[in-house]
Order: C-alpha cells, then sequence, then structure tokens
C-alpha cells in the first residue's frame, strides 16, 4: 500500500516569476544594474525559493509518511509507527506557508489552509502537513496505522 500526493506552490511560483520580470526589466532599462552584486542576489533570490518550495509531495506508506519540498533539497520523514492519531485540519491563513514553528505545531505547507494534522507518540508538538486532499490522506495513514 504506498499513496503519493502533492501540493503545487501557484501562488510561491507566480510571485517569484513577477519579482523576476520586474527585477529583469530594471536591469534592462538600466544595464549599470547588473554590475551590482545586490541586484544579482535579489535575482538569484527568488529562484532558489522556487527550486526549494515550488511544491510538497506527500508519500505514505506502511511504514513511513515521506515529505518532500521542491527538487527534495528538504525532506522529513515519519514512521506511521509514531503516529497515534490523525485528523484532517484548517490551518489559519495567517499561519503562512512554508516551514512554520506555531507553539503548539509544526506545519509543512506550500500553499492553503487544508491540512492533516498528525498526534506523534512522546512528543508534545503535532506536525500539520498541508493538503489539497486531507480526507484521502488520514485514510491511507490510518489504514496504515491499522495495518502496523
Amino acid at each position: 500500500m504506498k499513496m503519493k500526493t502533492q501540493q503545487f506552490g501557484t501562488l510561491v511560483v507566480g510571485m517569484c516569476f513577477l519579482i523576476e520580470v520586474f527585477l529583469l526589466s530594471i536591469g534592462l532599462i538600466d544595464p549599470h544594474y547588473f554590475d551590482s552584486i545586490l541586484y544579482l542576489f535579489g535575482l538569484l533570490v527568488p529562484l532558489v525559493i522556487v527550486i526549494l518550495f515550488y511544491r510538497l509531495q506527500v508519500t505514505v506508506s506502511s511504514k513511513e509518511i515521506n515529505l518532500l519540498f521542491g527538487v527534495g533539497l528538504i525532506r522529513k520523514t515519519i514512521k506511521i509507527s509514531d503516529i497515534v492519531g490523525v485528523a484532517p485540519v484548517q490551518t489559519p491563513q495567517w499561519v503562512g506557508w512554508g516551514i512554520r514553528v506555531h507553539p503548539s505545531y509544526t506545519i509543512y505547507n506550500i500553499q492553503g489552509t487544508k491540512a492533516i494534522e498528525l498526534t506523534l507518540r512522546d512528543v508534545k508538538r503535532k506536525i500539520r502537513i498541508g493538503s489539497d486532499r486531507p480526507d484521502i490522506v488520514v485514510e491511507y495513514i490510518n489504514e496504515a496505522i491499522n495495518v502496523s
């Protein structure tokens, strides 16, 4: 049993694209900007953000949950045997996107407010994972918990 779902960061990619277009147009209007290290750094940062955070892929197997951001440089693995509870939740919009630490949970999210919440054995802070289809992911995780 294996399930894979993916959340695409449309807003992150779109905003970074607009920033790149804006910065490149400034450079084309006044080419001396290309000589500035700060300008080149400004061009590089949105590209790095897109590479690292354009998607969140969640893979649920009978033994673990794997989270993979972007091209895979940022990863997290959670063992099914450590999970004692799972439920779909709504995360407030103000919490934001990316990897965020909140007093009661850590969230791994690319966009939107839908998520699953994992309660782990021997860990106070819960884990939230963003998903466009939280009900289906919760069902798979519950099946994996019951199998193990």
